[in-house]
């Protein structure tokens, strides 16, 4: 996160918090394994004991977003496969059965100097956003398509769409339609996307799904 000093003084404060909570959670987490180890076992026990590590997990990974965003990865441009990043992406986001993936791969596209991982990252956030799009699975579409000057990832969800007041405001920080999270999935998404030179924008309207379009330099 780099601008104003203020920006900087927030990230400064986020990555200070982020250490800070992961190092409580980490007592917190040291903690139950030794309550397990001195208490007799007892279902109602292990059960209370299993929704304390779950609420744990649940923070920490909140916390890890949090620093991913105050803190982001400096890209290392090498030139890379990107239909193999996009299928390592894929795996990551552990589609549901009932989804259905075509890939429409171009033939256009070559190799490109990108960030495999940081755009792998991004990528598994926008699969991730599409699957929870469709919770009883759908039809996720990938297109790519490259020009002199660009590579195009096109990802295409047949969920229920986005009205038109969300869609200026779905890549922004703390936006979530979800009742839990922090809403920084798809913002740093689109961080880890700017900071190697690419965009990405979104199209939809209720009733006819979602498609989000990556554009990368063909470098």
């Amino acid at each position: 996160m780099v601008g104003s000093p203020s920006q900087s003084m927030l990230a400064m404060a986020a990555a200070r918090l982020s250490h800070e909570i992961r190092n409580s959670l980490a007592g917190v987490a040291g903690a139950i394994d030794v309550l397990e180890d001195r208490i007799p076992p007892a279902v109602e026990v292990e059960e209370v004991l299993g929704r304390i590590r779950s609420e744990v997990s649940r923070i920490e990974g909140w916390v890890i977003e949090l620093a991913m965003f105050a803190e982001p990865a400096v890209p290392v441009l090498k030139k890379r496969n990107v239909h193999d990043v996009i299928d390592r992406a894929l795996l990551r986001a552990e589609l549901l059965a009932t989804t259905r993936v075509a890939r429409k791969y171009g033939e256009a596209v070559r190799p490109a100097r990108i960030d495999e991982k940081l755009l792998g990252e991004a990528l598994s956030r926008l699969f991730l956003n599409a699957k929870q799009a469709m919770p009883s699975g759908g039809t996720l579409e990938i297109v790519t398509t490259a020009d002199d000057e660009h590579i195009r990832i096109t990802i295409r969800d047949s969920g229920p769409g986005i009205r038109g007041e969300e869609i200026a405001v779905v890549f922004e920080p703390f936006y979530s339609r979800k009742t839990r999270g922090l809403g920084l999935g798809l913002a740093i998404a689109r961080q880890l996307l700017e900071a190697q030179g690419g965009s990405v924008g979104l199209n939809s309207s209720p009733g006819t799904g979602t498609e989000i379009t990556v554009t990368l330099p063909a470098r």
